[in-house]
């Protein structure tokens, strides 16, 4: 799959088919049976995931109802999961999640899925000890599926994985583990959003400049890939910036306001400010009190970052749409339970956008 592809979750119905009194195409199953030259039963068997039908036939029912859109009957579906008292579960991470566009989506799914009779069971973890208790609450709750960012622990992944043998699914967000047996993962390739935080220096140094890097230590498996993506990006398309000052500082605004104030006391001919780090009006704090700094991208909340981009304080924003972190791992989750729908791909990466202050009120859900 294409990095930031995703997937499609509202195909374009072909013409051909009647639509009902909103004008939206419906697809059925004699529809499908008719284009595909098999019996409806045989549509019904291979859509409801029944056994008997050939793998190559399955397989050419399944991409040709795919490819038109077709979505299981959404009443039946809803009335047979209040009969089920279907529950899910999503576990937030408190150091990042909590605030944020992550934890705001997942609340709207809550109030969408509430229709179907489903039940999201939310809880906030910090630690690995804490994820595993609230695995086993939620087993004890009796969820069909969860979406979690699992904690690098072997504790957790093995439980993780027992989970998924028990017939729990799980889909991973914004920390794959590709180890860990589950239905997919939806999240950002850091790797590659660093190349595009470089993309970002490159335009606006106009590939010659000094640049400064103050990277947070939450997460630092993915602010070390972003870093090194950034890293290496530059130094292959643009030799002549030049990286003077690199710190990693602890997550919180009195860090990195003191980490800031620092590094624009030791590197005061930095021409561009790159913050990878979670909490930013610390760092702002900083620049505003110290020596100008010309240009200032970050990543991030840019929910966080619109005021001071409006201001014209920080210059870009690198955002990987965290949000669908949120939702498209909810959805995959509630298709796949809910209408038995396998997800078309094992890996979802999010988009990875370069915004400015002319473009950054669209993105309403960051």
């Amino acid at each position: 799959m294409d990095d930031g592809a995703g997937e499609k979750l509202k195909p374009d119905f072909h013409p051909l088919f009647k639509t009902d009194k909103e004008g939206t195409d419906l697809v059925t199953i004699k529809d499908i049976a008719n284009m595909s030259g098999v019996s409806r039963g045989t549509v019904d068997r291979v859509l409801n995931n029944r056994p008997g039908v050939n793998p190559k036939t399955a397989e050419r029912v399944r991409m040709l109802a795919d490819s038109l859109g077709y979505e299981p009957n959404i009443v039946g579906k809803s009335l047979v999961s209040k009969k089920k008292g279907i529950k899910l579960c999503f576990i937030f991470r408190g150091d990042i999640d909590v605030g944020g566009p992550v934890e705001r989506e997942v609340k709207r799914k809550l109030q969408e899925y509430e229709s179907y009779g489903v039940e999201i069971i939310s809880r906030t973890v910090g630690t690995a000890a804490e994820m595993l208790k609230v695995l086993d609450e939620c087993c004890d709750a009796g969820i069909k599926g969860a979406v979690l960012s699992p904690v690098a622990d072997e504790a957790v992944i093995k439980k993780i994985s027992e989970l998924s043998e028990t017939g729990i699914k799980i889909v991973l967000y914004d920390n794959n583990m590709p180890e860990v047996k589950r239905l997919a993962y939806v999240g950002c390739d850091y790797y590659r959003n660093g190349e595009v935080a470089a993309g970002a220096i490159k335009l606006i140094l106009q590939k010659k400049g000094n640049v400064a890097i103050l990277t947070g230590e939450v997460s630092d498996k993915f602010h070390h890939e972003r870093v090194e993506g950034c890293l290496k990006h530059l130094g292959k398309t643009a030799p002549d910036i030049n990286i003077g000052y690199q710190a990693v500082c602890p997550e919180g605004e009195i860090d990195t306001y003191a980490a800031t104030k620092e590094m624009l006391e030791r590197y005061p001919e930095a021409d561009l400010l790159f913050l990878n780090v979670v909490h930013i009006p610390g760092a702002i704090r900083a620049v505003e009190e110290g020596k100008h700094i010309p240009y200032i991208i970050s990543t991030n909340r840019i929910s966080e970052l619109q005021p001071y981009m409006e201001r014209g304080i920080i210059t870009a924003a690198i955002t990987h749409q965290p949000w669908l972190m949120g939702s498209l791992s909810l959805d995959i989750l509630f298709r796949n339970i809910i209408w038995g729908k396998e997800p078309d791909f094992e890996t979802f990466y999010t988009n990875n956008e370069i915004i400015i202050a002319e473009n950054v009120e669209r993105l309403h859900l960051t």
